[in-house]
């Protein structure tokens, strides 16, 4: 088990004229379980030489490793992944300071990459954490602080002109950062990160002429976005048999596109706990600390909130639902084009994307973030039924080919009379959904082969129950990896992409080990099927 965790330490304090003049340690950083009861002790216990004088010490507070575990849940998986040096940068810090009683702006302090030292590393009794020193002399006057932060961001005067009050920053939506929800490669300043808003509040900060109290201020970072990987397990191509062990097909898998990606985030998580009930409810008319709407998600009920998320409903999840401005790369305007090929069997190909969630019942294909995999397949000859009712010699010589019941037939008729297929009302030219409606799928040669299709639906919490839909078993949350890793093909899939609208807890055509780290990871094992 590993977390990676990332502390900034701006070091020294003094007072001028009966002002603060603060030196923080920052910690970022980007991997690791993001919980209050996961913050090590680290310089809290041990502050940093050279920390001096002043009364109040900040650091942003990742573990890099951890010495304990935890049992699965919509917050923690229980398992860990240490960043690469690019997922873990930070290139600047601004913090936002209010004051605790008025939830005024006091004022703001900015940390760039300059003020940032060399990593090192400290041991407490939770595990390790990296510190990078920084010196930087920041003038406060002495009361009781919120303090929020963002890692990575883009300064604009005239956003932050505007934030008066820390609801006000608390609800900032970020719709430019990542507008185009596709996010192939980590940026060269490193992602936009920020703590929770329900972590840092009410810090008391006093003059040291009256007390030689320093407070230890620790602030947990994690990134905005997620990581999506997908992989073949162990081999490329796979075999399929009918339930008496007769091979049928063999598949390759080549490519594949994810789907359905969010284009807009808070810039602090939002959660909420929520009612059961059958369609989305109303968006709340406020979000606040009290209500819990900052913090971990709940055990029971909990559910991560994005920009989108009570617009997603269940009477909306329908053919006419093409997006919106909700997304990129929708379901439904999927076709056979824009594929990106999979690695070799064992390596991981991967992305990063947005929070994506929603209410319970309106888990949809038409929603959820997935991956459309495209395989090409080779059908066994023996199981190739030509117009005589015999096993042809090459299946691939013929251009289209029928599929029931685990056998392939080169026209429509022979499925009838020799797959005893009912066929009624069909013809050659009857779409693929009134084949569909009779279990029959139609294959067309493109390119000299014949293509199948997969949809995988990524999970963030599997309740392990097949049937039954789980609160937050399917979504994006931040700060998570979510590693899809393709185990076996039970059945081919259609001939052409699946854009329908489905609830996602359906039988799939995919066997997937899936898994979540924080950078909390959630394997995924995948089973075609």
């Amino acid at each position: 088990m590993r977390f990676t965790n990332h502390i900034f330490l701006l070091k020294h304090f003094y007072i001028m004229n009966k002002k603060l003049l603060l030196s923080f340690a920052l910690a970022a950083a980007m991997a690791g379980c993001i919980n209050d009861a996961d913050v090590p002790s680290g310089n809290g216990d041990n502050p940093i030489p050279g920390a001096k004088g002043g009364n109040m010490e900040i650091s942003f507070v990742v573990p890099n490793s951890s010495n304990g575990s935890r049992a699965a849940s919509a917050e923690d998986s229980g398992v860990y992944e240490d960043g690469t040096a690019e997922e873990y940068k930070v290139s600047n810090v601004k913090l936002y300071l209010f004051d605790s009683s008025s939830k005024n702006l006091v004022t703001t302090l900015d940390v760039d990459q300059n003020e940032l030292g060399i990593s090192s590393k400290e041991n407490s009794q939770e595990g390790q954490t990296i510190i990078y020193s920084c010196n930087k002399e920041i003038i406060l006057e002495p009361g009781n602080y919120d303090i929020l932060a963002v890692a990575n961001g883009t300064q604009n005067l005239d956003i932050e002109k505007e934030i008066g009050q820390e609801s006000t920053l608390l609800g900032q939506i970020d719709a430019t950062t990542y507008g185009n929800g596709m996010i192939t490669s980590v940026p060269g300043k490193g992602f936009i990160m920020s703590n929770r808003g329900s972590a840092n509040l009410n810090i008391a900060v006093e003059s040291p002429e009256k007390s030689d109290t320093r407070a230890h201020v620790r602030i947990n970072l994690e990134r905005a976005v997620a990581k999506l990987m997908v992989r073949n397990d162990s081999k490329e191509i796979y075999t399929l048999k009918n339930p008496k062990g007769v091979t049928y097909a063999t598949v390759r898998l080549n490519n594949y596109k994810f789907i359905n990606l969010a284009n807009k985030f808070y810039t602090f998580r939002h959660v909420a706990t929520l009612d059961a009930a059958s369609e989305t409810p109303s968006a709340p008319s406020s979000y606040s600390v009290e209500a819990g709407n900052f913090g971990n998600i709940a055990d029971n009920n909990g559910y991560l909130i994005d920009p989108y998320f009570f617009d997603k409903t269940v009477a909306g999840a329908t053919t006419s639902f093409t997006g919106g401005s909700f997304y990129t790369n929708h379901l439904s305007k999927q076709t056979d084009s824009n594929w990106s090929g999979l690695a070799d069997a064992g390596k991981y190909v991967s992305m990063y994307c947005l929070e994506n969630c929603m209410f319970r019942p309106v888990q949809n294909t038409v929603y959820t973030t997935g991956i459309m995999l495209k395989g090409t397949f080779t059908p066994e000859a023996s199981q190739t039924i030509g117009t005589d009712g015999q096993p042809v010699e090459d299946p691939l010589v013929f251009k289209t080919l029928y599929y029931f019941n685990y056998k392939f037939y080169t026209t429509l008729a022979a499925v009838g009379e020799h797959g005893d297929a009912n066929i009624d009302g069909l013809t050659e030219a009857s779409s693929d959904a009134d084949l569909a409606a009779k279990q029959i799928t139609r294959f067309t040669k493109n390119e000299g082969n014949f293509s199948t299709f997969y949809n995988y639906w990524i999970k963030h919490l599997d309740n392990g129950d097949p049937t039954t839909m789980g609160v937050m078993e399917f979504g994006i949350v931040r700060n998570n990896i979510y590693s899809v890793n393709i185990t076996s093909i039970k059945n081919l899939g259609p001939g052409t992409p699946d854009t329908k609208p489905d609830p996602d807890e359906y039988k799939a055509y995919l066997d997937v080990e899936f898994g979540v780290y924080p950078w909390i990871v959630r394997d995924q094992d995948a089973d075609l099927e």
